[in-house]
């Protein structure tokens, strides 16, 4: 965190994203950068702002027998993350 002043501030966060879907029968692993900025207001900090870049996407699909295969590596499908 980069403090700018004493009512605002920056950060920056990875996440690695893992996620096991039963309904689908896949495995989703995606790593995740964010960019925030926090504001001061009433003596508490609240996010502003904040943006994520995808940085990478892996989804394995699995069979009834368990095994599994790569349906993605790089960038997610364009309908990732939409309701079904």
């Amino acid at each position: 965190m980069t403090f700018e002043s004493d009512i605002r501030a920056t950060g920056q966060w990875s996440l690695f994203f893992h996620n096991i879907n039963l309904a689908t029968k896949t495995l989703t692993q995606m790593g995740v950068e964010y960019d925030d900025v926090y504001v001061k207001q009433d003596g508490r900090w609240w996010i502003a702002e904040t943006r994520s870049r995808r940085l990478s996407c892996l989804i394995h699909s699995v069979d009834d027998a368990g095994a599994t295969t790569v349906a993605v590596m790089g960038d997610p499908p364009a309908s990732f993350g939409e309701a079904a």
